[in-house]
């Protein structure tokens, strides 16, 4: 639970420094992919997927998007 935690940390402050014109509102969820090479975030204005870099990939539209889970091969993301 600890390491969970300071990753969690992490990754808020990687995301709190990336362009605020193409993130519009805070992440409501996180999730990795398996192989840990895609980062996906849900929020109350859609999905995004990032690399491990934290560039930005894709941007899904939603409204409300609240928990993400990634298929086991890393292949789909449900959110």
């Amino acid at each position: 639970m600890r390491l969970f935690t300071v990753l969690l940390c992490i990754c808020v402050l990687a995301f709190a420094s990336l362009d605020t014109q193409a993130q519009e509102s805070l992440p409501l969820d996180l999730e990795w992919n398996p192989s840990g090479t895609l980062l996906a975030t849900a929020s109350d204005d859609g999905v995004r997927i990032y690399d491990a870099e934290l560039t930005l990939l894709y941007e899904i539209p939603g409204e409300h998007i609240t928990e993400l889970e990634w298929s086991p091969d890393g292949i789909l993301l449900a959110a």
